[in-house]
């Protein structure tokens, strides 16, 4: 028996409270990259193909839009949001203060990629004269995350093995929606937003995800399969310039074991820094496996 819903009456945590133990939830995600170049005629390269996934959005009526009449996508992105987190969210999660709450949704929409936490970002709201409480931001971030309009990246110590609690990473379901509700294009902060689209790919394939702390630095995702082996992943936009290469590497050497480690760039070269593979993102989009 398959149970499906998009709205406020069946949020994850409402269908966990009614099916524990009975169940097994399978999140869908917007299209792939390999799925939304499905939906185009021969003769488009992959990377004119990417290049719309990166500017539009992925889901289903949104890719039907963008060959049809482009312009129209903005309006059903905002359509989506506001059927799901206005009409529905809202009243069931008793949202008085809607202000607070967009001023929360556009900081984190603005933020994509970055550590943050519900203090840092009520610190800083308050700085720019939108003050709500860490507490409340905590829980209209529970809220995104309840509907899957966010996802949350925990941190784990990579060298101790454990998880920790503070400063995470949030990414969007579907980039379409910072562009429809921030009104931002693709062309800023893009590095954070194609990690962000490699967030989602990793969870396409079925991996754990965490933020890695090694030291002081951090790697972008700690990817663990199903069956415990784990992989390591730096996203760069380029790393053409020489620090920005030394920057990515040294974060990956200083992960003694032997486990798979990669760079992710839109660098069409690709290369191999003592087993540390440099990786074109777009190629590895369109690979069923790493």
């Amino acid at each position: 028996l398959y149970v499906t819903g998009s709205n406020a009456f069946l949020l994850s945590s409402d269908l966990a409270t009614l099916l524990t133990g009975r169940s097994y939830e399978v999140n869908i995600l917007p299209f792939s990259l390999k799925e939304f170049a499905e939906t185009y005629p021969d003769g488009k390269t992959k990377a004119e193909i990417f290049a719309d996934y990166f500017k539009f959005s992925s889901l289903p009526q949104a890719v039907e839009l963008l060959h049809e009449n482009p312009a129209l996508i903005p309006d059903y992105m905002r359509s989506v949001y506001v059927s799901i987190l206005e009409k529905d969210i809202y009243p069931r999660r008793q949202i008085y203060r809607e202000q607070a709450f967009l001023n929360v949704r556009d900081y984190m929409m603005d933020n994509i990629g970055n550590q943050v936490s519900p203090y840092q970002i009520s610190r800083t709201l308050a700085a720019n004269h939108k003050a709500v409480s860490d507490k409340t931001v905590e829980e209209f971030l529970r809220v995104l995350t309840d509907c899957f309009m966010l996802y949350r990246l925990k941190r784990f110590d990579v060298k101790g093995k454990q998880h920790l609690a503070t400063l995470e990473k949030y990414y969007l379901t579907d980039l379409g929606f910072r562009h429809a509700l921030l009104g931002k294009s693709e062309g800023d902060n893009r590095g954070f937003l194609l990690e962000n689209l490699v967030f989602l790919e990793l969870k396409r394939r079925n991996f754990q995800l965490y933020l890695g702390k090694v030291g002081g630095k951090e790697v972008d995702f700690v990817a663990q399969a199903a069956n415990g082996e784990l992989e390591y992943y730096q996203v760069a936009y380029s790393v053409r310039d020489e620090k920005t290469l030394a920057r990515e590497l040294e974060v990956l050497k200083s992960i003694k074991d032997h486990n798979p480690k990669f760079i992710l760039t839109l660098d069409e070269e690709e290369a191999s820094w003592n087993g540390i593979k440099q990786i074109n993102a777009i190629n590895w989009f369109f690979k069923t496996s790493a």
